[in-house]
């Protein structure tokens, strides 16, 4: 849900992977600039620009039992470099 521009919104963000690519489509019948969350997301990781994580593990928390073989030699936390 969008709010008119006199209400203070700058911009509209167009959300979830049924619609990445279409900001780009729709730009030329909006007035707001229009923002593709998942090529925002995107610039994020490239840029590695988001904060770092508040914990230093992984997260996940759930015993992986019954797995398949290659499932179970995915590594408990890979270093990305940031």
């Amino acid at each position: 849900m969008t709010r008119p521009v006199s209400q203070g919104m700058a911009s509209s963000i167009l959300g979830g992977a049924g619609l990445a690519g279409y900001a780009r489509l729709l730009q030329a019948h909006c007035t707001l600039p229009l923002i593709d969350s998942a090529q925002a997301g995107w610039e994020v990781l490239l840029g590695q620009l988001a904060p770092p994580a508040p914990i230093d593990h992984d997260g996940f928390y759930a015993p992986w039992v019954g797995m398949p073989p290659a499932f179970t030699q995915v590594p408990d936390k890979v270093n990305h470099g940031f």
